[in-house]
């Protein structure tokens, strides 16, 4: 350490340490990390047009995912709406940002649960996307009143490095084909609005 810091005077070099602001105690318990709203920003600025003035303040960034999640269980409480929540975890442990290299496979499981407005008797789909690509199908029946949700799926990572988003995405079709085909036709392009409201994860590729 002491030659360590007599090169640095010799050199007449000057060490920054450049200290990121760690994730709340709510969110490291979901796996997320300090990174959260660098990720949000850059990914904002890759798919979206102008940027809302909130994006640029971390504190607000993490207050309206935690805020969507309080209201989305009011919903499930209240039996308000064909709600559902997804959570990812990798090798047991929540998995708020996934991080891959190009190409990697990674094996996960998709745990939360899914309900019907007033518990009525529709015949419920919810999928996992990965920007555009359906990467899980989680549900595909009547979940009445609630029903837990739990599935391991293999995601392989895309090839190119960079931000990826993992969001929850449902639909009221007789079949899961009809569900996907929905999605598939509505959805041709990443969109950074679906933070907070439908948001999961972040799949960090390097």
């Amino acid at each position: 350490m002491l030659e360590d810091r007599t090169l640095l005077r010799e050199l007449e070099a000057e060490l920054v340490v450049l200290l990121r602001p760690g994730a709340p105690d709510w969110a490291d318990e979901l796996g997320f990390d300090g990174d959260f709203g660098a990720h949000l920003r850059d990914y904002w600025a890759k798919h979206g047009q102008d940027q809302p003035e909130w994006l640029a303040d971390e504190n607000e960034v993490w207050d309206r995912l935690k805020k969507a999640g309080e209201a989305n269980v009011d919903r499930r409480d209240r039996l308000e709406g064909w709600n559902h929540h997804v959570q990812i975890s990798q090798d047991g442990q929540p998995a708020g940002t996934l991080r891959a290299s190009c190409g990697q496979k990674l094996d996960l499981t998709a745990s939360g649960w899914i309900q019907n407005n007033r518990g009525d008797s529709c015949i419920h789909q919810l999928m996992l996307v990965l920007d555009t690509s359906i990467v899980a199908e989680l549900y595909d029946s009547v979940p009445g009143r609630n029903r837990p949700v739990n599935k391991n799926f293999s995601l392989v990572a895309p090839d190119a490095p960079g931000i990826y988003m993992l969001w929850r995405a449902s639909d009221l079709q007789y079949s899961m084909r009809d569900a996907r085909r929905n999605l598939e036709n509505s959805h041709t392009r990443p969109n950074p609005a679906k933070f907070p409201g439908s948001f999961v994860a972040w799949l960090v590729v390097e």
